[in-house]
């Protein structure tokens, strides 16, 4: 049987809660905005729980909320790219 450690599973939910981030960020734009903000509020929820666990496993909270910074800059520097994008395939697609 094979053994999980924690960081498998930590680094799962950390990068599943990055790409809630980024189609937060994605998402955020005209009308979506006031469905994104309530979803907002769920992303902090879920992420100081995973901050509290993190930080209980005894792994560096300053490369978390690094990492999570650094995704959402990323995100924010190619938001508009990102939607042309899924424009152009959602306009090909219908």
């Amino acid at each position: 049987m094979l053994i999980h450690p924690p960081r498998l599973r930590l680094l799962l939910r950390l990068w599943l809660l990055l790409v809630y981030l980024s189609f937060l960020v994605i998402a955020s734009n005209g009308i979506f905005m006031f469905v994104t903000v309530p979803f907002s509020v769920v992303f902090v929820h879920h992420y100081y729980l995973l901050s509290k666990r993190w930080g209980l496993h005894r792994y560096s909270k300053k490369l978390l909320h690094s990492i999570t910074i650094a995704v959402w800059l990323v995100t924010l520097v190619f938001v508009e790219q990102a939607r042309d994008g899924i424009m152009q395939l959602l306009w090909l697609y219908f």
